[in-house]
């Protein structure tokens, strides 16, 4: 189990490297093979990789809906622009 719990916790890392490198779609896939091979009795290392994982996708989502908003800004701009 030891072992188990060891690679769980270095995917749990490299996610976390990930995530500092706003890598978010690769940080999450780190996280989820963490969580698929931590044996269960480790509950609170466990939790934590969860959270990471919400984080994640909280900022990913964050992520997206500003790369949205800016390509939607860009076009109104550009729309403006030609009937001026």
């Amino acid at each position: 189990l030891q072992e188990l719990k060891d690679k769980a916790q270095q995917l749990k890392e490299s996610g976390n490297t990930k995530f500092k490198q706003q890598c978010y779609s690769e940080s999450i896939g780190d996280y989820t093979e963490a969580l698929s091979i931590c044996p269960l009795c480790y509950k609170k290392e466990r939790a934590i990789m969860y959270s990471n994982r919400a984080a994640a996708h909280v900022y990913l989502v964050r992520a997206i809906s500003v790369d949205v908003l800016n390509n939607y800004n860009t076009i109104q701009v550009t729309k403006l622009t030609e009937f001026s």
